[in-house]
């Protein structure tokens, strides 16, 4: 069946406000959690009106982020299949359905039947996820977790489609050719390119970003479905290596390193996306807690923890100690500096990011643990500062000159920034992020899993 969301999605499109939710409940007296924004109507209209309004261009493109200035200014500008963020809009669709089947009084969509709203949302869900399988075959690629996990383990784990599986275990194994023995870690970049660098050459260079740690994910997820080993070693030891080699003794985090495969010694530390080589870019930092925090989740092993409450113990200090205006959502690099009274951009996909972890952590912790707090605190300034779609809010560009109604922004977040480092060859910040809604969709179903919502 069809399904009628036209009166739906016009009420957005128009920059009308839809039907307030209720209040939501206190979901525990003690901690005081009372965000209905993760759970409001205006959020899934928005990510359902782009998935809708956008489906002519599939197979091909994905959206990637919604800039503050220029013609399409809070418009989705889409990129190729092979963008490492095409996995997070379908990745978002899914994690609507998710709450359509398991916590469907969470999903607001008025007056529009549920069993319609889950048939709808599956075809959707779907349509966006299948052109992904034709990336499961990469190898010039370490970022397959990201491209495959959000919509196939859903998928799988919702549906029970084997055919989705097969893509994650098929993914997996394309990821476990990048792995070099010598060297003990997956290769992240097959090059690096800019103002500053021109690496080309594999044969004496290996670089290892600290993003990569959240693509382990996949490697022992298919490995533990499949009962291969080697998967699972081979995400072992690359955690073993990024922390040797990225993790530094204050639990800060190097963005890059560069290693030689011929005899395993680091050729240098750096930042690709941050602010300088000694500073802490934060998305990076936030990469690194998620990463260490799942990988501690397969394998039980201390060492893995232990990195995980020392990255989110820098983390949450640096924020906690900031004295600029919603601390809480975090700077794009945690070094960079005020400018003449301007502060720094921000990243709000840093503080969606970070803020997933640390629920894992609380978790991980037996719920004895400040993490589900500072979490908590990320989400509600987020929410505060940079939620597209509140119609009381207007956002400055840059220039600090035009006023955008917030409501017209596809995303349903702001302030994100991709790269702004000096040697970037293109520097992009004050966007909307497609994995930022992801995270900020993902944290809300989080809450729920942990009976928190």
């Amino acid at each position: 069946m069809k399904l009628n969301i036209l009166p739906f999605l016009s009420a957005l499109s128009m920059g009308l406000a839809l039907p307030s939710d209720a209040p939501s409940r206190r979901f525990d007296q003690n901690i005081g959690i009372d965000l209905p924004a993760l759970f409001s109507e205006t959020t899934t209209a928005k990510i359902w009106r782009t998935a809708v309004d956008s489906i002519s261009q599939l197979p091909g493109k994905f959206p990637n982020y919604v800039p503050s200035t220029g013609s399409n200014i809070g418009q989705y500008v889409f990129s190729d299949i092979s963008a490492w963020t095409s996995g997070f809009f379908p990745g978002s669709l899914y994690e609507l359905l998710e709450r359509s089947v398991r916590f469907p009084d969470h999903l607001k969509t008025g007056s529009v039947d549920p069993e319609d709203i889950h048939d709808q949302l599956l075809d959707l869900s779907r349509q966006w996820a299948k052109p992904l399988q034709t990336q499961a075959f990469r190898t010039n690629t370490h970022d397959l977790g990201f491209l495959i996990m959000p919509a196939f383990q859903k998928d799988w784990e919702l549906t029970g489609n084997q055919d989705s599986l097969d893509t994650i275990v098929t993914a997996a194994h394309s990821l476990a050719t990048r792995f070099d023995p010598r060297v003990k870690a997956v290769r992240s970049w097959d090059s690096l390119v800019n103002k500053r660098q021109n690496i080309t050459n594999k044969e004496t260079n290996f670089l290892v970003i600290i993003d990569s740690m959240c693509n382990m994910d996949l490697l022992f997820y298919a490995g533990h479905h499949t009962g291969n080993q080697t998967l699972i070693d081979i995400a072992t030891a690359h955690a073993h290596t990024v922390r040797r080699n990225i993790v530094r003794k204050n639990y800060s985090t190097f963005h890059c390193c560069n290693i030689d495969p011929q005899n395993d010694q680091i050729k240098f530390q750096e930042t690709v996306q941050g602010y300088k080589d000694w500073s802490t870019w934060s998305r990076g930092q936030a990469w690194g807690i998620l990463g260490y925090i799942q990988t501690y989740r397969w394998t039980k092993d201390a060492v893995f923890l232990q990195t995980a409450i020392g990255l989110a113990e820098y983390f949450v200090n640096r924020l906690s100690k900031s004295s600029h205006t919603h601390p809480y959502v975090p700077l794009w690099d945690f070094d960079a500096p005020t400018v003449d009274g301007v502060l720094p951009p921000r990243d709000t996909s840093a503080g969606l990011v970070a803020a997933n972890a640390l629920l894992l952590l609380h978790q991980a912790l037996q719920g004895e643990s400040p993490y589900l707090d500072h979490a908590l605190q990320i989400v509600r300034e987020t929410i505060d500062l940079s939620l597209s779609h509140d119609p009381a809010s207007l956002t400055l560009s840059p220039n600090g000159k035009t006023a955008v109604p917030a409501g017209n922004w596809d995303s349903v977040l702001m302030n994100a920034t991709i790269n702004n480092n000096e040697y970037s060859l293109s520097r992009s910040n004050n966007t909307g992020l497609v994995y930022a809604d992801y995270y900020f969709l993902r944290f809300g179903n989080r809450l729920l899993e942990m009976a928190f919502a």
